[in-house]
């Protein structure tokens, strides 16, 4: 038997080869085509979902919608003010519908001097008075090269220009305007409308009439007077205190060390303003021309400060230390502890009493 298929075989090799591959061929192509992932979207159930340039079945396309128009709101807002997750999709949705238009419509890429105006504009870079700070506008271009979310000034200038074109766009649909004459008498009226204001004045200081409450009557305001008279209990705590000023004398730094904390941190420490010349007010987009002369120029404050941090750690890892130590001596009872605090020489404080609720 084993004689005569073998002699079969060889004899219809070839036949049986090519039924072989074929059947293998058909069966491999239909289990590529019934697996997922393969072929047109509604194949594989992913439904498009297009939104003015935006495919929002992407998460590609849902990460660049909204981390622009948060860009955006945080330029326009500055850093203090959010949005919160409603409000800052609308403001996404609304923006990507404007830049649609603009598109439509052929609105040219802003101008530098456009993009410069802007930026004078953003509250991200207003001072304290309210106008254009170039510092505060140099301080986030130096913050941009450390940024962990990868943000470069080509991302900035890209949003900052599409704000522009945006406005433009709502300032074309904005039209002049409209107005009631109603509304215009309304105006008018409360405009010219001149108001009398009569004071009447009571002299507080000669008015001290006697008032002499009975025992009986105090007795009875304090129990009618319910729990606002009522002192909660207090609690007194003891404490050590490890300051870092304490650790200051204990720290030596080296000039690498001064130089290289100097350079992860530039925007802390940032050059003394010249009294001679004014305050800028454009942007300053050259890098430094002598790094060396800026570092020398703030060297002190870069010592102080970077000593005050390793002195904060120090007194940190002290008390941490002490913690440890208090544990493992398991002293329970106050002549223990007074023991313990007595070998190292420290000294307990006490908080003045304060309520459990409003713990200082």
């Amino acid at each position: 038997m084993i004689s005569w298929i073998q002699k079969y075989f060889q004899h219809h090799f070839k036949i049986i080869f090519a039924v072989l591959l074929g059947v293998t061929i058909i069966a491999f192509v239909f289990t590529i085509g019934a697996s997922p992932g393969i072929g047109t979207a509604e194949r594989s159930g992913v439904i498009d979902r297009p939104f003015f340039g935006y495919n929002l079945s992407l998460q590609s396309d849902q990460q660049r919608l909204m981390s622009d128009a948060g860009l955006s709101a945080s330029l326009r807002l500055g850093s203090f003010a959010q949005l919160d997750g409603d409000q800052l999709q609308n403001y996404a949705f609304q923006r990507a519908a404007t830049l649609h238009l603009a598109d439509q419509w052929h609105f040219p890429a802003p101008t530098p001097a456009e993009v410069t105006d802007q930026i004078k504009k953003l509250r991200m870079f207003a001072g304290q008075d309210g106008q254009f700070d170039a510092k505060a506008y140099q301080t986030f271009r130096d913050n941009l090269k450390t940024n962990p979310r990868g943000l470069t000034e080509a991302d900035i200038v890209r949003v900052i220009g599409d704000d522009v074109r945006a406005e433009k766009v709502q300032a074309l649909l904005a039209g002049p305007g409209y107005v009631l004459p109603i509304d215009i008498k309304t105006q008018l009226a409360r405009a010219e409308t001149t108001w009398t204001l009569a004071t009447a004045t009571a002299d507080y200081t000669g008015f001290q009439p006697e008032i002499k409450p009975t025992e009986t009557e105090l007795t009875q305001f304090f129990e009618q007077a319910g729990g606002r008279y009522d002192i909660p209990p207090r609690v007194v705590v003891n404490y050590l205190e490890f300051t870092a000023l304490s650790f200051l004398d204990k720290i030596s730094l080296t000039e690498a060390e001064v130089r290289s904390f100097y350079d992860a941190n530039p925007s802390r420490f940032p050059k003394p303003a010249d009294p001679a010349k004014p305050d800028a007010t454009t942007p300053n987009v050259t890098p430094p021309a002598n790094p060396a002369a800026d570092f020398a120029a703030v060297r002190p404050q870069v010592e102080s400060t970077l000593k005050f941090e390793r002195a904060q750690k120090a007194a940190a890892r002290a008390a941490s230390d002490v913690s440890y130590a208090l544990f493992e001596s398991k002293a329970k009872t106050p002549e223990a502890l007074a023991k313990f605090l007595e070998e190292r020489k420290l000294t307990l404080k006490t908080l003045a009493p304060f309520p459990r609720e409003a713990a200082p």
